[in-house]
């Protein structure tokens, strides 16, 4: 079994920060049974708060604040961080309501449970939110390259952004077109 390091509990894909590995030694008494497992980590430091200063706000000075609004805070801060302002505005901003209203459940002295059921909804909601605007950057991001791409082939075909040959350009492979990319005539073979 391994334990991972995890900012709050809805995390949708693990972190690769080990924390606790539990190892067979020879006093262990039973059987060890190999089951292969395939999942995909993320890179260290993509929860970490490297990027952006922890502010009081999420740790909070009040040490009976459960820890269930502490993760609620952070998980908000997380979403944040990864763009999900940008690219999944109306989850984050659900989520930022949702923490709200958990904040204010928390205030009014409620019973215990009610606030960590609220938070729990928060976390929920700005972790889909984080995995949603990651997506997108990824989509948009894969979109933006291909764009790149196909205008440097239109352009290395001396075509225009509609695919039009310019007026004053030669067409390639002409004496014309190596005159004007200043290019030298071919010789022919002996």
């Amino acid at each position: 079994m391994i334990v991972t390091a995890e900012p709050y509990f809805a995390v949708t894909q693990p972190g690769n920060t080990v924390v606790l590995e539990n190892v067979f030694g020879p006093a262990t008494l039973g059987k060890v049974e190999n089951i292969d497992a395939s999942y995909e980590l993320l890179g260290r430091g993509i929860y970490s708060s490297s990027n952006t200063k922890i502010e009081n706000a999420i740790f909070g000075i009040d040490r009976k604040t459960p820890l269930e609004l502490f993760e609620a805070r952070n998980s908000v801060r997380i979403a944040h961080i990864a763009l999900a302002d940008k690219y999944a505005a109306s989850t984050l901003a659900k989520a930022e309501q949702q923490l709200r209203t958990a904040e204010e459940v928390y205030g009014r002295k409620s019973d215990k449970k009610f606030v960590i059921a609220a938070a729990r909804e928060v976390v929920q909601t700005a972790e889909e939110a984080r995995v949603h605007g990651r997506e997108a950057k990824g989509r948009r991001g894969r979109a933006s390259e291909n764009r790149r791409g196909k205008e440097s082939r239109r352009r290395a075909r001396g075509q225009g952004p509609r695919g039009c040959r310019c007026r004053n350009q030669a067409p390639p492979g002409s004496d014309q077109a190596r005159a004007q990319a200043k290019l030298p005539r071919p010789t022919p073979n002996a």
